[in-house]
C-alpha cells in the first residue's frame, strides 16, 4: 500500500471508529429528533450546492431569525436561486458557569435524541517549532476544549509521524491528556519526510473528507500552525515539481472542506513576529474561517470562534453553468441589513458535466506523500 493510500485509511479509520461512537447516521438531514419543534427542514438536491454561513452584527455576535429573503448568493457574480435555508443554533456552557461533575462525567452513549453540537478537530501541524511555540499551541488547544458546549465533541490530530489521533469523545479530560504528546515540534515541513509540505493539505483533506457524511451539524477544524504550504507559496519553488503538486493537491482540500461544510480557524502560536502567512488567511477566508494572527496571547481569542459560530445557516442554491474548465467558482453570500459581517466560503468546486476536461493536475501522478503515518497508531 503506498504512503498517501495508508494516510488516508489512517484518517478515515480515525473518523470511521468516532462515527461508531457518535451515531453518524443518526446525524444525517434525514433523521427526525424526538422533538417535532427540532425536526430538521432542510433538504439539498443533487444540483444543489450548500453553504454554511455564519452573520455577525456589529458587535459580532450571531445574527438570529433570518430567512431565505435577507440572503443573496452570487454564484461569479451572478444572483442564483435559494432553495433553502435553515439556521442551526447550538447550545453553549461558559467556563465560568460550569461545574465540576460536568467537566467529569461523560455521556457513553449519543443516541437520535442528542441535540446537535458542533464537531470540533483539534490539528496540530508541525509548521510550530519547539519550545514556547508548542506550549503556546498547547494553551491554544487547551482554552478550546475548555469552551467546548455541551453537546460538542472534539477530536485531536496531529500532522506528525507516529502520533496517536484521539477519537470524538465528549471527555475533556482524555482531550487535555492528549496534549501532552511529546512529538509536538519535532518535525517540520524540511525534515524530509513531507515532500514539498504536501502532508499538510493531504491531512486535511482527508478530515475533511472523514466529516463529509455527519449533516445539520456545525464542523470547525481549529488549525493550529504558524503556516501551510499551498501552492502559491512562492518560498517553495512555485514553478517546479512542488508547485505542480502543491496546485492540485491544494484545490483537492478546499474543494473537500466546502463539500463537508468544515469551516477551518487558523490559529498562529508564534505570536508577534514581522511576518504574517498569507497562507493562513487564505485557508480561512476559503473555508469561511476566522484568522488568530500576530497575537502573544492567542488563546484569549479563542472564545471567539465559539462565539460566532452559536448560530449558522444551512443555505442551499442552484449554481450556474459550470465554466467546465473543473476550476472553482467564486461564490459571495449578502445579507440585508447594515453593519454585518458575513463568514462563508469564498469558492466551491462544481460538479463535473460528463463532458468536462479533468481538472488541471488531474491526470498528473505525484510522488506519494512520504506523511504517510501522520496519523499513527491505527491500522
Amino acid at each position: 500500500m503506498s504512503p498517501s493510500r495508508m494516510l488516508e485509511r489512517q484518517v478515515r479509520y480515525l473518523f470511521v471508529v468516532a462515527g461508531g461512537l457518535i451515531g453518524f447516521a443518526a446525524l444525517g438531514l434525514a433523521q427526525q429528533p424526538a422533538d417535532p419543534a427540532q425536526r430538521p427542514t432542510f433538504r439539498a438536491a443533487v444540483d444543489t450546492v450548500t453553504l454554511t454561513v455564519t452573520v455577525l452584527d456589529r458587535n459580532r455576535r450571531p445574527v438570529r431569525g433570518l430567512s431565505a429573503a435577507d440572503f443573496t448568493v452570487l454564484d461569479e457574480g451572478e444572483p442564483r436561486p435559494i432553495v433553502a435555508v435553515e439556521m442551526i443554533e447550538v447550545p453553549t456552557v461558559r467556563p465560568s458557569s460550569r461545574t465540576v461533575w460536568q467537566d467529569q462525567v461523560v455521556a457513553d452513549v449519543v443516541t437520535n435524541e442528542s441535540r446537535l453540537g458542533r464537531l470540533v478537530v483539534l490539528f496540530f501541524d508541525r509548521s510550530m517549532r519547539s519550545g514556547w511555540e508548542v506550549d503556546r499551541a498547547r494553551k491554544i488547544a487547551a482554552r478550546t476544549i475548555n469552551e467546548l458546549g455541551p453537546d460538542d465533541m472534539a477530536a485531536v490530530v496531529y500532522n506528525y509521524q507516529l502520533a496517536t489521533p484521539i477519537n470524538f469523545t465528549a471527555d475533556r479530560r482524555r482531550l487535555l491528556d492528549a496534549l501532552n504528546s511529546p512529538v509536538l515540534g519535532t518535525q517540520r515541513y524540511d525534515s524530509g519526510d513531507c515532500f514539498c509540505g504536501i502532508c499538510g493539505v493531504e491531512s486535511l483533506e482527508q478530515v475533511a473528507k472523514a466529516l463529509e457524511p455527519v449533516s445539520n451539524r456545525p464542523k470547525m477544524v481549529v488549525y493550529i500552525g504558524s503556516m501551510i504550504p499551498l501552492s502559491n507559496d512562492s518560498r517553495r519553488n512555485p514553478l517546479g515539481t512542488c508547485a505542480q503538486m502543491l496546485e492540485p493537491a491544494t484545490a483537492k482540500m478546499f474543494d473537500a472542506a466546502q463539500r463537508a461544510q468544515v469551516i477551518i480557524h487558523p490559529v498562529d502560536p508564534s505570536g508577534v513576529k514581522g511576518w504574517v502567512s498569507e497562507s493562513l488567511r487564505r485557508l480561512a477566508e476559503n473555508t469561511g474561517g476566522r484568522t488568530i494572527l500576530g497575537n502573544n496571547t492567542p488563546e484569549r481569542d479563542v472564545p471567539r470562534l465559539f462565539e460566532e459560530s452559536a448560530v449558522s445557516y444551512l443555505i442551499g442554491f442552484t449554481p450556474r453553468a459550470s465554466r467546465g474548465d473543473g476550476r472553482p467558482q467564486r461564490v459571495r453570500v449578502r445579507v440585508r441589513g447594515d453593519d454585518l459581517t458575513i463568514l462563508a466560503a469564498s469558492s466551491y468546486r462544481p460538479a463535473p458535466a460528463a463532458d468536462d476536461p479533468p481538472p488541471p493536475g488531474a491526470g498528473a501522478t505525484p510522488p506519494p506523500s512520504s506523511n504517510a503515518r501522520a496519523i499513527a497508531g491505527l491500522t
